[in-house]
């Protein structure tokens, strides 16, 4: 797939997308988050940082988790007091656990909200321990940084809170009928996908490929993000999750982004402070539906709503996959 089909594509959905969701409305005011403690990941700029910014300014304290260690202290110092910088490089199970065992020994005893922001786009490659990189530091490590952080809390998962930034991306899978998380891949311990048209079936497979192909591996760490929130309730009881799909958010994740006259100068994307705010309702605000997707406009829904009304995928069909990626 070539950079100008997927700024096409991405432009048409995000157009759609923006006319959907764009009836910005005055936000409710957020409870107060005094005495709370939330880690956020990729927190060092764009959205992450805007969500940490946010939380402590609603009271939290806040640990910004991002790779690069002087990145992270800048950030945390221009938070303000409730922060502190962490190093975390979620490309490697190692630094997860090492990060967690030195927030427990060290730092708190307890963190009530985590957020799950890290995110990239970029060529395919594998993590440190050889899985798929988009997947093992998007979904991969975020889960076991929240298995981690339940483990160690005081309280465990009691009234904890989690977030996962996913994408609107996500309900591509099923729409250009891709097998993203199909049985080859989840058996084979998240290999990196090499030959992407293997997703394809069916009619005009190889048209689908060339429109999307090239997105597989992000779409597939996305979908994973919205299967993680709707099944951390069954696993751990007490917790509350959802995902979050935050709209067109204008980040430098995006490599049109740099062009003279980009998307968001024309008035079709969010700034990153806009796109924060569905986070910080997610980890703020009251829980309506327990593993649900919220949308840029806060609502929240059942997972895969879309998908079932569309007719491509029931709500069991996805409560099995999520059953079956964890």
């Amino acid at each position: 797939m070539t950079s100008q089909s997927l700024f096409i594509i991405t432009v048409l959905v995000g157009a759609v997308a923006f006319v959907l969701y764009d009836e910005f409305r005055p936000a409710e005011p957020l409870p107060r988050l005094d005495g709370k403690v939330a880690l956020v990941t990729g927190a060092n700029s764009g959205v992450g940082f805007q969500v940490a910014k946010q939380l402590a300014n609603l009271g939290s304290t806040v640990f910004l988790a991002c790779r690069n260690r002087q990145k992270c202290a800048e950030a945390a110092k221009e938070v303000g007091h409730r922060s502190v910088p962490v190093q975390l490089d979620l490309n490697s199970m190692e630094s997860v656990n090492v990060l967690v065992h030195e927030l427990f020994m060290n730092l708190t005893s307890r963190v009530d909200i985590v957020v799950n922001n890290a995110g990239f786009a970029g060529t395919p490659g594998h993590t440190a321990e050889g899985i798929d990189l988009h997947v093992g530091a998007m979904h991969v490590g975020h889960w076991l940084l929240t298995d981690l952080v339940i483990a160690r809390n005081k309280g465990g998962s009691h009234n904890m809170r989690v977030v996962n930034v996913a994408s609107g991306t996500h309900h591509l899978c099923a729409v250009f009928g891709m097998d993203c998380l199909g049985p080859e891949f989840l058996e084979s311990g998240f290999q990196p996908v090499m030959d992407t048209k293997k997703a394809f079936k069916g009619t005009l497979a190889a048209l689908r490929h060339e429109l999307v192909g090239g997105s597989l591996h992000y779409f597939q760490a996305k979908l994973a993000n919205v299967l993680h929130a709707l099944h951390l309730p069954k696993k751990h009881p007490g917790i509350q999750a959802l995902s979050v799909d935050l709209g067109w958010v204008s980040t430098s994740i995006q490599p049109w982004m740099q062009l003279k006259i980009s998307p968001f100068q024309l008035g079709f994307m969010r700034s990153a402070s806009r796109g924060a705010d569905p986070i910080v309702a997610a980890a703020a605000g009251p829980v309506l539906l327990n593993g649900g997707l919220v949308d840029p406009n806060r609502r929240q829904w059942a997972p895969f709503t879309v998908e079932e009304r569309l007719g491509l995928r029931t709500r069991q069909e996805a409560e099995e996959l999520a059953t079956h990626l964890w």
